[in-house]
């Protein structure tokens, strides 16, 4: 049976010739009325619209769903900023273009409803996201034109009246910024798709209509409060999608992994308010007295109205009483903006005593870390607590600032970590996950690393290693030769929209993502190549993965700077899972020092092979 949404969808085709008319429209609508939910934005056109079932299944794909509407490219920031529609343009452009999409199925897109959008935000933030751009642009043009007025009827020229007409209607209106967060004409709808997006993927998983799906959105949503927009985020998109999976009664207990860099945390307490108070009066005096090139925050003398450039995480914020929820979070710690996520924060007694446990937080000491850390934060906190907590969906909030290369993370994770971390996700409720995009501001990295992720929901062996290794150590195959010869062979396929700089951005960032993605494939077989000829007998090779982990073995020995947030997050949640062994393990000091140590001697020897050795050279 159709959907409501495509009834609506036929009357409004008639009324609307294309994607971007029919999107302005329904935000102005949107802040004027009450936002229908079935008022959603057309679907694409055909040219960059995905089928709804794959046009060339492989046998061996799992059942993936891709969730994507350029519709969300319609938020646009006032000039150059990190969070631009190429982020999202670039990663769809290289999904197309490797012929990841076409062996995906497509989820329908789709804005968030008010009964969905209420379960994690204020009716009054609801409001304020729908037309807080319309009452603010409209001021900020009338009060333009205004002044525009009296100056030309100081000089004699036209009157007050001459422009009663221009100031009336809604054309004129600009996108602006607001603190860390900009707006403009496509914002209300571009937050509503994101968050509806992601609860769709989230519900066709659970259905059955997919085993696993992608959604590629923006704005992002992890910073996103009950009643605070902040951090880029409108609507809590990760937050919203496991509250409707366990609403629906598709799922008891859901995961949440952020391997965002940034934390963010619940409501700050007073002394975090003044020292934010007094960081943004030094910000508000210092960076209007100097004449450098270096970014400065927005010029103002109101420290207050900077308080929202440190936010909280609002999927801590909206999760930490629920015990059904289970939120772990990886990102940089010690003063790292927005400078919040403690290892003590395990839970919120005070609402539900028997969510103490469901919270952990991951904070790494300093930047510049990567694969090696990341895996030992898997396999020694974050898998034995999954584990214990044994969830039936897995939301991943997919930010991939910490990847190398991106301009805020200052972190060196590979797509071939990304594409490990998912992998070892899928050993976990048997094998459904939905991952979200979040951050990622390098837009050529951030395609790159969340294909590698795609390629990884699509492989067919990740289910398989988790039955036969057994406490859920994972091994997959990583993406086959094929995809990455199929870089060069569907060069020409990327879907892109011409007459645009952001759009021939986002195309040129998808073919040095390609380029990434074919070098690494060709890296892979390089190094199994130097396996074959030098006929190694070692014990384990049959258990290594073409992107060079190794089951049961650290990917390379990890930074002794990253032992003590690994030991202080283990701390903190062991006395709260008394029935995990492993947590147990690893509770105290000494038990932990001991797991570090075993660790750090499974890790795997440096080889140098023919790829390394063109590197080196």
């Amino acid at each position: 049976a159709a959907e409501p949404e495509d009834e609506v969808l036929l009357k409004m085709k008639e009324a609307s010739t294309t994607t971007t008319t029919a999107s302005a429209s329904a935000s102005t609508s949107a802040s004027e009325t009450a936002f229908d939910a079935s008022i959603i934005i057309p679907r694409p056109p055909p040219e960059t619209r995905l089928s709804l079932a794959p046009t060339r299944p492989s046998l061996s794909d799992q059942p993936v769903g891709l969730c994507y509407d350029p519709g969300m490219e319609l938020h646009v920031p006032p000039g150059p900023h990190v969070e631009r529609p190429a982020r999202t343009a670039t990663l769809a452009a290289l999904l197309v273009k490797l012929g990841i999409a076409e062996r995906c199925r497509a989820v329908h897109p789709r804005p968030a409803r008010d009964s969905e959008l209420v379960r994690a935000h204020s009716a009054e933030h609801i409001k304020k996201v729908d037309g807080y751009f319309e009452s603010v642009a409209r001021k900020m043009r009338d009060a333009n034109a205004a002044a525009l007025t009296r100056a030309q009827a100081a000089r004699g020229g036209l009157s007050s009246s001459s422009n009663s007409t221009s100031t009336s209607t809604s054309e004129g209106l600009i996108p602006f910024e607001s603190g860390d967060m900009f707006w403009s004409p496509g914002t209300a709808s571009a937050a509503r798709l994101a968050a509806g997006c992601v609860t769709q993927a989230a519900l066709s998983v659970l259905s059955g209509e997919a085993r696993r799906a992608f959604a590629v959105v923006r704005p992002p949503g992890h910073h996103a409060e009950c009643s605070r927009a902040q951090g880029f985020c409108f609507y809590n998109n990760v937050a919203l999608a496991a509250l409707a999976a366990i609403e629906s009664g598709g799922a008891k207990r859901v995961l949440v992994v952020d391997w965002d860099v940034h934390h963010g945390e619940k409501k700050k307490g007073k002394r975090e308010e003044r020292k934010s108070f007094f960081i943004c009066f030094f910000i508000c005096f210092s960076s209007t007295s100097t004449n450098t090139k270096k970014p400065t925050f927005p010029t103002t003398k109101n420290p207050l109205s900077l308080l929202s450039l440190f936010p909280g995480n609002g999927i801590q914020d909206i999760t930490l009483h629920r015990e059904d929820i289970l939120y772990v979070s990886l990102h940089r710690g010690n003063g790292f903006y927005p400078g919040t996520g403690r290892a003590s924060e395990v839970g919120d007694f005070d609402k539900n005593p028997r969510s103490m446990g469901s919270n952990a937080n991951v904070a790494w000491p300093r930047g510049g870390l990567g694969d090696a850390e990341y895996d030992a934060a898997f396999d020694l906190v974050l898998l034995p607590l999954a584990r214990a907590f044994d969830p039936d969906l897995v939301i991943i909030a997919a930010g991939f600032d910490a990847a190398a290369g991106d301009p805020l993370g200052g972190m060196s994770v590979t797509p071939r970590g990304y594409r490990h971390m998912t992998r070892r996700l899928l050993t976990l409720a048997k094998g459904k996950a939905v991952l979200a995009l979040e951050g990622g501001y390098n837009v050529g990295a951030t395609a790159a690393a969340a294909a590698a992720c795609v390629e990884v929901l699509l492989s067919d062996r990740a289910d398989a290693s988790s039955s036969s290794s057994g406490g859920g150590a994972a091994a997959a195959a990583a993406p086959s030769s094929a995809s990455a010869a199929s870089a060069s062979t569907v060069a020409g396929k990327a879907t892109t929209r011409s007459g645009s700089s952001e759009e021939e951005e986002s195309g040129a960032a998808a073919a040095s993502a390609a380029a990434v993605v074919e070098t690494e494939g060709k890296g892979s077989s390089d190094d199994e190549e130097e396996d074959n000829e030098s006929g190694s007998d070692d014990s384990d090779s049959e258990e290594e993965e073409e992107d060079g982990f190794v089951l049961g073995r650290a990917v390379a020995r990890p930074s002794r700077d990253a032992a003590p947030a690994l030991a202080a997050t283990a701390a903190a949640l062991a006395p709260h899972w008394p029935l995990s062994e492993e947590l147990a393990k690893i509770g105290t000091p000494a038990g932990f020092s001991a797991a570090w140590r075993d660790y750090c001697l499974k890790a795997k020897p440096a080889r140098l092979t023919r790829s390394s050795r063109r590197k080196s050279l």
